[in-house]
């Protein structure tokens, strides 16, 4: 559950009783399925054989496994606080284990912006797909859904994959196009309006066509929305 390699002190934080979480332990040093890898900075058990910890894996119920996998996440988030970076890919298989959707979301794009930071553009972009196909199927907030598609269509242009960056850029800027529209006040007209040129801009610099044609759509409809029909037949005219 916790994983092949664990530190005693999670396993007593995530364990009910202290005392028989270290009592587990001895057993199972004397039983050699688990031996001690490091003493410092804090003691750290691994499993000797990856097929014993599988075992005791499944024979968990699944259920169990998600409540356990979510009682981890939050162990390793409060002891680990200080340095959290460090465990981004591990919390977010654990929430992703323990259908914490949002968590696991936020946990996958920080493990994304780590990666990309080591130039993993790679594994970055694979963390990235994972919290796009846990947005599309679970559901979560515009923003969310926009940033992590600006983030894969980042990454792709990075590896020169220019068509599925394009679309990336493509699908987030059509769901900030359906924000805009259901939240829209005229107080927000200037700031919609700053947001959509922009863009713009940048996608004509880049030499964007669909993105550029998005932007027009959505100024388009941004003064429609407003009641300013010549300047709505202009844009959409481009």
């Amino acid at each position: 559950m916790i994983g092949r390699e664990f530190t005693a002190r999670l396993v007593e934080r995530v364990s009910v009783l202290e005392q028989e979480a270290t009592q587990v332990l001895g057993e199972l040093r004397a039983m050699e399925l688990i031996y001690e890898k490091t003493l410092y900075p804090e003691l750290v058990y691994l499993f000797k054989h990856a097929l014993t910890h599988d075992v005791a894996y499944e024979s968990l119920l699944k259920q169990q496994r998600k409540i356990l996998h979510r009682r981890v996440g939050e162990v390793i988030e409060d002891l680990y606080a200080s340095r959290l970076a460090e465990f981004y890919e591990t919390l977010a298989w654990h929430y992703v284990q323990g259908d914490v959707w949002s968590k696991a979301v936020e946990y996958l794009l920080k493990a994304a912006d780590k990666a990309r930071g080591r130039f993993a553009y790679s594994q970055a972009t694979q963390y990235c797909l994972q919290a796009t196909e846990i947005l599309a199927q679970h559901g979560g907030t515009s923003d969310e859904k926009v940033q992590t598609l600006e983030k894969l269509g980042d990454l792709q242009s990075l590896q020169g994959y220019v068509e599925p960056a394009n679309q990336a850029y493509d699908r987030a800027l059509a769901i900030t196009n359906e924000s805009a529209i259901t939240r829209f006040s005229p107080l927000d007209f200037e700031q919609a309006e700053d947001y959509y040129r922009q863009a713009l801009s940048l996608a004509t610099e880049l030499g964007m066509h669909s993105l550029q044609a998005h932007c027009h759509h959505g100024l388009g409809t941004l003064y429609g929305k407003v009641g300013r029909p010549v300047l709505t037949c202009t844009v959409l005219w481009r």
